[in-house]
């Protein structure tokens, strides 16, 4: 599939306007022993923070790592979501009432004008990477970027590169498998590597955030037919 994340699209992000809440999150992709990254990102609202990053830790180094940060930066432990599976699976369970995010399993309920349940993602990370899309792109449908970051870290390195260039890589990883039959789904870590060369552990990281919102990206009263219909299209471009 075509990318789905311009480079306006990332500048839009980059300068755009604080969109803090003043409600506090966390959102973490876990990278384990190898040289793939753990990275955390915090949060107020949609706006990013801080970030940290990491690599080669063994699963309890990561664990006093997280909560460390997790403490400092004083995060309900609600407000924090990690990928419990993959690498991430020796940190099950150590985080208590957090959101765990695991990949594989189903959408949430997603019902159309008729509300009826309709089936768009093929599993719950690619509803995550919906309600991504959509907060980036503009949530109200009007085009502007509902998400934003504290522009000091944009030049900030993180292992011999600034997050701005990774993160603008790394956007190039954000497509759909065109192989679906009309069911978004995200493409594989394997198709990721063959893509940008390493995971997207860092723009990963970011979208988590966004498993606390799938079901605002997709919320629809029966009336809004035509509103359904031009979300939906608009996820897939």
């Amino acid at each position: 599939g075509e990318g789905l994340v311009s480079e306006k699209d990332m500048q839009s992000l980059f300068y755009n306007s604080e969109k803090r809440t003043g409600e506090r999150f966390a959102s973490m992709d876990v990278g384990g022993e190898g040289q793939d990254k753990t990275v955390m990102f915090i949060w107020d609202g949609f706006h990013i923070e801080n970030v940290y990053m990491t690599k080669s830790k063994k699963s309890n180094e990561l664990e006093i790592w997280a909560k460390r940060i997790l403490t400092q930066e004083k995060i309900d432990i609600r407000n924090f979501v990690y990928d419990a599976g993959g690498l991430g699976w020796g940190l099950s369970g150590r985080f208590e009432g957090s959101l765990e995010f695991i990949s594989n399993t189903k959408q949430t309920e997603i019902r159309d004008y008729d509300n009826k349940l309709v089936k768009i993602y093929s599993n719950f990370k690619s509803q995550t990477i919906g309600a991504f899309l959509r907060y980036l792109k503009g949530i109200d449908n009007n085009g502007d970027c509902d998400i934003s970051i504290d522009t000091k870290l944009l030049n900030k390195d993180f292992f011999g590169e600034t997050l701005a260039s990774h993160l603008t890589k790394e956007s190039r990883a954000i497509r759909w498998n065109n192989q679906k039959d009309g069911i978004l789904s995200s493409i594989s870590r394997d198709e990721v590597r063959k893509l940008i060369g390493h995971s997207a552990d860092i723009i990963y990281a970011l979208i988590y955030r966004f498993a606390f919102n799938v079901d605002e990206a997709f919320s629809f009263t029966p009336f809004e037919e035509d509103d359904f219909n031009r979300i939906a299209t608009f996820i897939t471009l």
